[in-house]
């Protein structure tokens, strides 16, 4: 006789089913399935509400960069491949002159003497950071978003697996309580 492996299994299987047989820990165990399934399905709201928060507070930080800082030209002075390295990576560190200062900036391997690269001022005139722009915040975003849905659907699945091993407990106690009943009775029948 071959088991009927189809959707009627996959339901009873995870479902309540029916049965003098079912447990109240099956039934909870049932329950903690469904309240697992929506968690699950509000991963995704919950990831994509923290993204739109963090693209919100990002926007903000990113204006205000952009409201504290100047971008000016720096004027190359040598040529990058003077500094090229391969193994660096797309860019190398090349001599530049701008308004008011000098230094190194960071340039393709193929800027020559005399291109231009943008730079970041403050008021007092030191470079800093280039300000984060729409691409930046976007990303940062999503990141988040994904970060938290992942932290809420593995939160989800850990406290499943801890209360499914508590049922589990529960189950192999009374399991062996019923068998300490049972056991004794069983042994002197067979004597």
């Amino acid at each position: 006789m071959t088991k009927n492996l189809g959707l009627g299994h996959a339901v009873r299987r995870l479902t309540v089913g029916a049965g003098e047989m079912k447990r109240r820990s099956d039934r909870a165990e049932m329950w903690l399935r469904v309240l697992l399934a929506l968690a699950f399905s509000l991963v995704v709201p919950i990831g994509s509400s923290v993204a739109g928060a963090a693209a919100t507070q990002l926007g903000a930080v990113a204006e205000a960069q952009h409201a504290e800082l100047t971008r000016v030209d720096a004027v190359l002075t040598e040529d990058a491949s003077t500094y090229a390295d391969t193994s660096s990576g797309a860019q190398v560190a090349v001599a530049a002159t701008w308004p008011g200062g000098s230094g190194e900036v960071r340039a393709d391997l193929d800027a020559r003497r005399g291109d231009v690269v943008p730079v970041w001022l403050d008021t007092d005139g030191q470079r800093q950071v280039a300000p984060l722009d729409a691409a930046q915040v976007r990303t940062q975003a999503v990141s988040v978003g994904v970060v938290v849905g992942g932290f809420a659907a593995l939160g989800a699945v850990l406290l499943y697996a801890l209360a499914v091993a508590a049922l589990n407990a529960r189950r192999v106690a009374q399991w062996e309580a019923g068998w300490a009943r049972v056991e004794p009775v069983w042994a002197q029948q067979l004597r």
